[in-house]
């Protein structure tokens, strides 16, 4: 009998090679720094908090007389030549700042509802971050001063200022009104995420695909650890704060975004790869995609795939598609880790200290692979369920979290070359050894001015009585 399939359509063929030369494309742009030189040991910052009017308590939005908007015009007085604009709008600013006799890259943006952004690198030496971002902190207070403001950066996973997402607006660009209706699907959980989070983020350089792969398995396996011990979140829309979850930054993603912001399926396995990653992608919905000319367009909920196969994609379509992603742990050109909470200056230093020692020594690198032999798809998703419920006396990867933890900052010291940097370290790696996390120092200290706040309202009805 002869067969009966068909051949394919004049329009299948065409739909299959723009495809194929987008996948080509992707995988150039994933590729990006594992072509760097063996040996790099730079990292990049990546810092965002909340503006909050010391006055009134509220959170500072981009518009208005006070907005982040002047703020950032005023701010260009030491970024004279580094604008960068969207529709017509200021979003941020690039340059450079001195520290430690130094010059260190820094990019200042906005997140959806207005963070303030600081991104300081790449550089090898987590010590001289802290004196850059004390630099990038004054000229952001200096500018406010000029507006007439005193503004507040407030480094919590969660924005506890806000009764209701509602009270903070979007900067108004295209690609946040995209985003933001696709989240709204989720309802108050995705209006949450965008208005209320804040996250601090490491971007790292590895030679050579087979190591970046090793690198991105290991930062997954890592990353329920990384929320744990770097959880900074209060409180959500003015609950107390006993009364709500550990992660509570995390928690809000897999409500909000299930889909992207768990572990990569396939990543534990020997194979996995560029392509893997790329494969993985192209299953997800796309959002939005913006052109090299900066017009952005929704993606209507189509398969990534889909969307690589409507047209030639420019450089800035591949890396929106690739930024809108949104696991564990990201592939665009560099590996960025994202499980971290917002901190505050010295203790998201010494979490960049953390990751370098980590991730940019060989042998550090494959000690804390030894740590996390046991990891899987699923046990990364089990580790964070436990890790909410039991805190402290959850098991990882086999060993007691105390135990883990103490092996985990003992590799990461061995990573890092100069003391300087060791102590940097340290001023997360005390407070663990207390069992305690950055989330403990704000419920300390709610507690505290409740109570006092408590006994003052006893005494004022005693002497009323």
């Amino acid at each position: 009998m002869q067969g009966t399939n068909k051949l394919p359509s004049a329009e299948e063929l065409v739909r299959q090679a723009l495809l194929g030369s987008n996948r080509r494309r992707m995988l150039a742009q994933l590729r990006g720094d594992a072509q760097a030189r063996p040996g790099d040991k730079s990292i990049t910052l990546r810092l965002e908090r909340f503006v909050i009017d010391r006055q009134t308590g509220t959170t500072v939005s981009y518009q208005g007389e006070r907005g982040l908007e002047r703020v950032l015009e005023a701010l260009g007085a030491y970024y004279p030549d580094g604008q960068v604009m969207e529709e017509g709008r200021l979003v941020g600013l690039r340059g450079s700042v001195g520290s430690s006799g130094i010059r260190v890259g820094v990019e200042l943006g906005l997140g959806p509802a207005a963070q303030f952004v600081v991104c300081l690198g790449p550089i090898a030496r987590v010590s001289r971050l802290r004196g850059a971002l004390q630099v990038v902190d004054r000229q952001f207070h200096l500018a406010s001063r000029e507006l007439g403001a005193d503004y507040e950066l407030l480094a919590q996973g969660v924005n506890p200022r806000p009764r209701s997402a509602a009270e903070v607006p979007l900067v108004p660009l295209t690609r946040h009104g995209v985003m933001g209706a696709h989240l709204g699907t989720s309802g108050r959980t995705g209006r949450d995420l965008m208005r209320l989070t804040a996250s601090t983020g490491v971007r790292l350089s590895h030679a050579g695909e087979t190591a970046a792969a090793e690198a991105f398995r290991l930062a997954s396996a890592l990353s329920p650890v990384i929320a744990f011990l770097t959880d900074d979140a209060l409180s959500l829309r003015g609950s107390d704060p006993h009364e709500v979850g550990r992660m509570m930054r995390t928690q809000l993603w897999r409500q909000a975004d299930p889909e992207r912001s768990e572990a990569i399926p396939g990543c534990f396995a020997t194979d996995f790869g560029f392509a893997a990653y790329g494969e993985w992608l192209e299953s997800v919905q796309a959002v939005l995609v913006t052109n090299d000319a900066g017009e952005t367009s929704s993606c209507d909920k189509r398969l990534v795939e889909d969307v690589m196969s409507d047209h030639e994609l420019d450089r800035a379509e591949v890396a929106s598609l690739l930024e809108a992603a949104h696991p564990l742990v990201r592939w665009d050109g560099q590996l960025e880790v994202r499980s971290a909470d917002a901190l505050p200056p010295r203790l998201a230093c010494a979490y960049a200290a953390l990751m370098r020692g980590i991730f940019c020594d060989e042998k550090a690198s494959e000690l804390a692979g030894i740590l996390c032999a046991e990891a899987s798809e699923e046990g990364v998703a089990e580790l964070e369920q436990e890790l909410r419920e039991r805190g402290w006396d959850a098991r990882v990867y086999g060993r007691s979290l105390p135990n883990f933890v103490e092996q985990l900052v003992d590799v990461a010291r061995g990573g890092l070359e100069d003391e300087a940097d060791r102590a940097v370290l340290d001023e997360l790696a005390q407070l663990w050894e207390i069992r305690s996390v950055p989330r403990d120092l704000l419920v300390d200290t709610w507690d505290k001015e409740h109570e006092s706040a408590a006994g003052s309202a006893d005494s004022a009805v005693g002497t009323t009585e």
